[in-house]
């Protein structure tokens, strides 16, 4: 099976803007970025996407991020209205030009969200899915020699 993604640039769901700090695809202000660096103020996030991946209304944040050995990993912050937010447990990201990108593929409940990078020279993608809260690998290539 092939598939093809095109325009893997303007990964963000939100506008390009004075408030972007150093280009993470989300304002400075953002609750859901707030939050996670309120949780862990020792991981630096590189990449974020907002948009409701969970198809509950709310929106929701992806966050790739330095881990505390200088690994790329990334997270969803699942926004829970009245709550805590939620956070998906870390998984490998993409070491270098990261990029994110939200897509209903399949038009069916959750959003799909594709994640693209490189490291070395290789280039990978995946896409991916929250289940049960849990962010699920659907399909990708290459993935495994661009994440750290």
């Amino acid at each position: 099976m092939m598939v093809v993604i095109a325009g893997l640039s303007g990964c963000s769901s939100t506008p390009a803007n004075k408030d972007e700090k150093a280009d993470l695809g989300v304002s400075a202000d953002n609750e859901l970025l707030g939050y996670f660096q309120s949780q862990y103020p020792d991981r630096e996030p590189v990449k974020c996407a907002y948009d409701d991946i969970t198809n509950d209304g709310g929106k929701d944040l992806i966050v790739i991020f330095d881990n505390d050995k200088g690994k790329k990993q990334m997270c969803a912050v699942i926004a829970k209205e009245n709550e805590k937010h939620q956070f998906t447990d870390p998984i490998p990201a993409p070491a270098e030009n990261q990029k994110i990108q939200f897509k209903d593929i399949d038009e069916k409940d959750e959003l799909e969200f594709i994640v693209s990078g490189s490291k070395n020279g290789s280039v990978g993608y995946a896409i991916y899915r929250i289940i049960d809260g849990q962010i699920i690998n659907l399909f990708g290539e290459g993935m495994e020699d661009c994440c750290d």
